[in-house]
């Protein structure tokens, strides 16, 4: 080999060696700056952070666990962990480290307890979580501690809790006015009736002539007095079914029948009322349409109320319409009216119990605000509900559905199953 070869391989071994150094001491500075990084990174968290040797020698302490426990790292490097205030030797977290740390434990332990704070002066409550792990280049291992101090969110949840039970008190405090509310309602509504029956009687009675002759302007004040103590009576009469209903009283007794026949009876009812105020009133219902099962007597009173409250609420020379169908196995029935309409503000609360859309003293229309209530229960009791749609001054759709009823191979009707029927309500 020449002189120039050898000479030409040495000087790339000298630069090999040189560049392989120069790399190896910008890896190191690059290590210790990440190092650097990742200490700084660790030290500025708000994650309250330790790192423990074995025997429980502190060599890491940032500063949110310096925060937590009023001691700055300054006083607590080298010191064991026992030997910090908030920890003693009895304490939780000194007794479960002592018992660990001489025996290897695979997965992160995490406990609750709580540690005395000096700033301010109080106890919280923490999440203790102590992970063992290796040091790759010394085999060395250490333990991390982490606190997570959950005062916040215990006193959110105590709060909750709070805010929970004083719940639970009011709904029980008001379903007890609520059923003092019924006993009241229907104590009154029965002493009320007595007294009224016996006064219906004798105005009958009077009016007959039966106790002497009586002059016209007699009679037409005994016509008055009869028609209010039977607007009376009627009041009484919703006072005290509404009670039996809220007292889980009222008992329903389902036949298939049509519902096409109870429509037509109650046209017929209301039909006088209707021509009065100039309003047409329209059937749309099949002769044919298929049984289905129901009250009759109550569903008389919830159709006779939707329609009543049609009529109230519909102008001189208005239109009202009444259609019944049957789709996918049900029965519908629709009244739809052009009335005044409801406002959307209102259009949920119309069920509630003596709620008035108009509650002033002046209002045109009476009643105690229990037809619709009373209509929701009795549907309710049919395993369905009432639906209504309406808009101020374009009128106002109210519609339920029935099962439908269903025959047996001989041609009888099967007996009305009472899931989803609620035999009671």
């Amino acid at each position: 080999m020449s002189s120039e070869s050898v000479e030409f391989w040495a000087f790339l071994l000298v630069a090999i060696i040189v560049t392989l150094a120069i790399i190896h001491i910008f890896r190191g500075r690059s290590y210790r700056e990440e190092a650097l990084l990742l200490r700084e990174t660790l030290y500025r968290s708000n994650y309250s952070v330790a790192l423990l040797q074995l025997d429980g020698r502190i060599i890491f302490w940032n500063h949110a666990i310096a925060n937590l426990t009023g001691q700055p790292a300054i006083q607590v490097l080298g010191h064991r962990i026992a030997e910090i205030s908030p920890f003693s030797e009895d304490h939780p977290l000194i007794r479960i480290f002592s018992s660990l740390h001489k025996q290897p434990f695979s997965q992160p332990l995490t406990f609750r307890t709580q540690i005395q704070r000096v700033n301010p002066a109080r106890l919280s409550p923490v999440i203790v979580n102590l992970t063992r792990f290796s040091i790759v280049h010394t085999g060395n291992d250490m333990i991390l501690l982490a606190l997570d101090d959950i005062s916040e969110a215990e006193e959110l949840r105590d709060r909750l809790q709070k805010a929970l039970s004083e719940a639970e008190s009011s709904v029980r405090k008001m379903t007890e006015l609520d059923k003092l509310k019924s006993e009241f309602l229907a104590i009154c509504g029965h002493e009320l009736k007595t007294p009224l029956v016996s006064i219906t009687g004798y105005l009958d009675l009077i009016a007959s002539d039966k106790l002497g002759p009586t002059t016209q302007k007699q009679q037409n004040a005994l016509a008055i007095s009869l028609r209010n103590a039977s607007r009376l009576n009627a009041i009484l009469s919703q006072l005290l079914d509404f009670a039996r209903m809220e007292a889980g009283k009222m008992r329903f007794e389902f036949t298939a029948q049509r519902i096409s026949g109870l429509l037509e009876e109650i046209i017929g009812t209301v039909y006088p009322m209707a021509s009065s105020k100039g309003l047409r009133i329209t059937l749309e219902a099949p002769t044919d349409l298929a049984f289905a099962y129901f009250d009759a007597p109550l569903l008389h009173r919830v159709i006779l109320n939707l329609i009543d409250n049609a009529i109230k609420f519909t102008p001189q020379g208005g239109e009202i319409t009444i259609r019944a169908w049957e789709e996918q196995g049900r029965i519908h029935v629709a009244i739809s009216d052009s009335g005044i309409g409801i406002p959307q503000e209102k259009l949920g609360h119309v069920t509630e119990a003596f709620y008035q859309i108009d509650g002033s003293n002046t209002r045109k229309t009476g009643g105690l605000g229990l037809g619709l209530a009373i209509a929701e229960k009795i549907l309710s009791g049919h395993g369905t509900r009432l639906n209504i749609d309406s808009r101020p001054d374009s009128g106002t759709k109210v519609s339920f559905s029935l099962k439908r009823a269903v025959r047996t191979a001989s041609g009888k009707f099967e007996a009305m199953t009472h899931e989803p029927f609620r035999v009671i309500i």
